[in-house]
């Protein structure tokens, strides 16, 4: 991709907590969008001397006319909420009540020795600890208990299991103005240099010159800056489980200000950078206002706002939000930013864009989140792309998944069985088997015959994430009932439902009727491409049904390519962020359970209270989260989820100056290393 300079970068953010964690969705449509063409330096506010009565009627007079107020004043409120122990307490109760759907919990625990970079951590306890410590008096205000919660969840790196809280991310996010990028003279040098984004930006695409002789971060607050960026990123990634995509995640991008830009926890009021010429830049963080301070004096007010219920709930990534079918058709776009300004085709809604580099044929995909027309955009622009370079005579493919955070399931399936149509897809699916989601089993089953039900009832339970109508089992035949979906099996210290598989062929299965291509198993069309003649390219962002495709795609022999990573030799995988196959928003959870409570029953209704979630509201102070549903295993491995099985790229390439400046420099670098001499080579790092 080119990349693009920028000076606030909160207005470029890709609307995902996985890209940017922490930054409420809402407040970025409301606040940032509208900024877009106007790139704001953030600067100390003239207005930070003025002293008032409290840090929080500070924050509420300077927020009136700037979103950005110094970051001292912003944690200073912050730490004058008063912390009550008992609404703490009941709060870790019913967040456990969440927390029992996530998947992962007993590896996570106790890691497989398949896995790579993830250190153990048992959430549950964690936050039995976190609860004692709120018991005991151990946190002085509310500030300290959030906290404490958010880097225990952060421990587990996983990108499905997210959690928003009102009373941090929803009041202040701590930027620096000074987003960085780590590059090599050449990608097989080991060890990069780290610059200022802007000013590299600028000298690689100046016109003048292109010596590279601007000056290197040497230093960051007196630290050698690898060892200084090493440390940070263990506690301020992205959500990655791979520590090389947790590197690369450091940095920014054409779309993303990286995770060194900025952080929902306050980390000082600023960063001083020595450079390699011997001259400093002192960096001052400043706090960008998300919460409401219109009436707020105090960190008592601060607190009671928190309190208030709020609306606000992640999205749930897998619902597929209808269109209405009279609307305008958007227009597509021309290019797509960071990539090359001459592709071939870009699909309407942006998620797919293709581009011919010395007679190869790259498709990069954005996302597989494409909702246009129920999905049908991305269906019929990869058919398109198919046909063109069919027509074209292109004999190699690559697939550029930088930074593909993923998106539905059905279309990470159709791609894959658009390129491969004979070969059935295996991955295998389970999810905890626990009391609440045996109860919403057991009444989604008696649900769906229920005559009584309205289309649109029914459809919501068809598609619900407790529906196993639309699942076979492992060999493909589909479940006559909950039972024997359900189980359950004892594996892994934990117990799980059975393993099932999505049923691609019913187009029943899958949201407004979509059918996966080739889906029947039935085609007699033959692969556009051998798989020795595919490669899929990516920076190791790739996650979820991005995950799930490249999983697809290597199991008939296609090849990976990852650049970037920490700066070290050997190999780095390409898919660094989460393969769970199945994400579900707490909301969709708090739905779901009060649905439930409708049967006349209410001695089962109190029954189901003490374990359910949503009976009563999302706890205070949460505006919403996730949590990985369903594990995705390998047709090798049915004990360990693909999360927990490193799996190293063919090839490997360090993140150069001359990618930075261009990305088809890297695609061209691709072709030279895979298929060389009209021969197909073997993978190096």
């Amino acid at each position: 991709m080119r990349f693009t300079p920028f000076t606030l970068f909160l207005a470029l953010v890709p609307l995902s907590s996985q890209s940017f964690p922490g930054l409420p969705n809402e407040h970025l449509h409301r606040h940032v969008r509208r900024q877009e063409s106007v790139p704001i330096s953030i600067a100390p506010n003239s207005t930070a001397g003025q002293i008032s009565s409290s840090p929080c009627q500070e924050v509420a007079n300077l927020s009136a006319s700037s979103y950005f107020v110094p970051a001292s004043i912003a944690y200073n409120c912050l730490i004058s909420m008063p912390f009550n122990a008992t609404i703490g307490v009941s709060f870790i109760e019913q967040f456990k009540n969440y927390l029992q759907f996530q998947s992962t919990l007993a590896f996570l625990a106790n890691p497989p020795k398949t896995s790579y970079g993830i250190e153990p951590v048992d959430l549950m306890k964690g936050l039995d600890e976190i609860s004692e410590t709120a018991e005991t008096g151990g946190y002085e205000n509310h500030y300290e208990f959030e906290a404490a919660i958010r880097v225990l969840m952060r421990r587990a790196h996983d990108g499905h299991l997210l959690w928003q809280s009102q009373c941090l991310e929803g009041i202040f996010f701590f930027v620096r103005d000074f987003p960085i990028v780590a590059l090599t003279d050449s990608p097989e040098d080991v060890v990069p240099k780290v610059y200022g984004y802007n000013e590299i930006y600028e000298k690689l695409n100046s016109n003048i010159s292109h010596t590279y002789n601007i000056s290197a971060i040497s230093q960051i607050d007196g630290v050698p800056v690898l060892q200084y960026l090493s440390d940070w990123i263990e506690t301020n990634d992205r959500l990655f489980s791979d520590p090389d995509t947790r590197w690369n995640s450091l940095f920014a991008r054409s779309n993303d200000p990286g995770a060194f830009y900025g952080s929902p926890l306050y980390l000082g009021d600023s960063t001083k950078l020595t450079f390699e010429n011997s001259t400093e830049k002192t960096v001052q963080w400043q706090a960008y206002v998300f919460g409401n301070f219109t009436g707020v004096t105090n960190g008592e007010d601060l607190y009671k706002n928190c309190l208030k219920p709020t609306a606000t709930s992640t999205p749930d990534p897998v619902s597929t939000p209808t269109t209405s079918p009279t609307s305008s058709p958007t227009p597509a776009p021309q290019s797509i930013q960071g990539y090359p300004k001459n592709p071939l085709y870009v699909a309407q809604d942006g998620s797919i864009s293709a581009y011919n580099v010395d007679k190869t044929g790259i498709i990069a995909i954005h996302t597989f989140s494409s909702f246009a027309s129920q999905g049908r955009v991305f269906q019929n622009s990869a058919r398109t792309i198919i046909s063109i370079f069919q027509e074209m005579g292109i004999a190699h493919i690559i697939f550029d998944v930088s930074g593909n955070g993923g998106g539905s399931i059905v279309l990470a399936y159709d791609m894959f069985k658009q390129f491969f149509p004979t070969v059935d897809p295996f991955i295998a699916l389970n999810m905890r088997a626990n009391p609440a989601s045996k109860v919403f089993f057991e009444v989604f089953s008696d649900q769906i015959n229920n005559s009584s039900l309205t289309e649109e009832e029914r459809w919501d339970y068809w598609t619900g994430p407790f529906a196993y109508y639309y699942m076979n089992d492992i060999n493909g035949t589909r479940y006559r009932n909950w039972e024997e979906f359900y189980g359950p099996i004892e594996s892994y210290g934990d117990t799980f439902t059975n393993y099932s598989r999505w049923n691609i062929r019913d187009k029943e299965a899958f949201p407004m009727n979509f059918t996966v291509t080739n889906g029947d198993m039935m085609s007699n069309s033959t692969s556009p491409w051998a798989a020795e003649d595919i490669i899929i390219v990516g920076d190791g962002a790739c996650a979820s049904m991005c995950a799930i495709f490249v999983e697809l795609m290597t199991r008939v022999g296609v090849r990976t390519f990852a650049y970037g990573g920490r700066p070290q030799s050997g190999p780095m995988q390409m898919l660094g962020g989460t393969e769970g196959s199945f994400s579900v928003a707490f909301s969709t959870l708090k739905t779901t359970a009060q649905d439930l409570a409708l049967p006349n029953n209410p001695e089962k209704a109190a029954e189901w209270n003490e374990f359910l979630p949503g009976q009563l509201d999302i706890p205070p102070f949460m505006t919403g989260g996730n949590v990985n549903l369903m594990n995705s295993f390998g047709k090798d491995d049915l004990d360990t989820p693909l999360d927990f099985i490193y799996t190293p790229a063919d090839f490997r390439v360090q993140m150069s100056k001359d990618y930075f400046r261009d990305i088809s420099n890297l695609w061209k670098d691709v072709i030279t290393k895979v298929w060389s001499n009209g021969t197909v080579n073997k993978g190096h790092y």
